[in-house]
């Protein structure tokens, strides 16, 4: 039986971004985030989106890791499917404008389609906590998730995770790119790709997973703050 943790964002999306702040037991174009494994609970990072508007910071500010936290984000409910080409697959990114200040308020994750014997996305459920700062050259991300994947075999996946990420971010097209340079432990990164419509952000997080290396994906949806 495969394990799954999402991978941040969702986080927004965030999915292995470093985290400074980790909770729980130890063990993403479009993108999202789920990791395999054989069973148990576990926790991932995952790097949440946001975009809005704002002044620049001065050069000298660029990796200051000060960024003001988002407060008025809320808990939202996170929605599973499994991949079905060419019916179900993840939304294309087009990129756009990357500043400002903007809180999750929906999520979804695109199981791989490898495993859709083995997971149950409709009775699969959780929360997910989540936003985004694009300010200058700097970023932050925040993301608290709260799943459970069912099984229609074995045991049920748990995944509880909270991670807060800053640093640098680049972005070329829809590609986005963080150093974690404010992490106190950097990790491996996904595939981060956005759209901003002007008033809302779509973040897509690609990973590879599970013995197949098979697509999974996290689908963060974000308003201004």
């Amino acid at each position: 039986m495969y394990y799954w943790s999402l991978h941040a964002i969702l986080l927004i999306l965030v999915a292995a971004c470093g985290a400074s702040g980790d909770s729980g037991n130890s063990g993403n174009s479009g993108e999202s985030a789920v990791s395999p494994s054989d069973g148990g609970t576990t926790n991932t990072n995952v790097p949440d989106a946001g975009v809005d508007s704002g002044p620049d910071p001065p050069a000298d500010a660029a990796s200051a890791c000060n960024l003001n936290e988002i407060t008025d984000a809320t808990p939202v409910k996170v929605e599973f499917v499994n991949l079905a080409p060419p019916t179900v697959v993840a939304p294309r990114m087009t990129g756009g404008a990357t500043a400002g200040r903007f809180r999750v308020v929906g999520a979804r994750v695109y199981l791989p389609k490898e495993t859709a014997s083995f997971t149950d996305p409709a009775k699969s459920s959780g929360t997910v906590t989540a936003w985004s700062i694009f300010q200058g050259s700097e970023y932050r991300i925040h993301i608290n998730l709260d799943l459970v994947v069912k099984a229609k075999l074995g045991a049920d996946q748990i995944v509880k995770q909270t991670s807060d990420s800053q640093g640098k971010f680049t972005v070329t097209g829809e590609r986005l790119t963080f150093d974690q340079s404010c992490d106190a432990k950097k990790t491996a990164q996904p595939e981060y790709s956005f759209t901003n419509s002007g008033t809302a952000v779509t973040i897509v997080i690609k990973a590879k997973v599970g013995p197949t290396n098979s697509d999974s994906y996290t689908e963060l949806q974000a308003v201004p703050e």
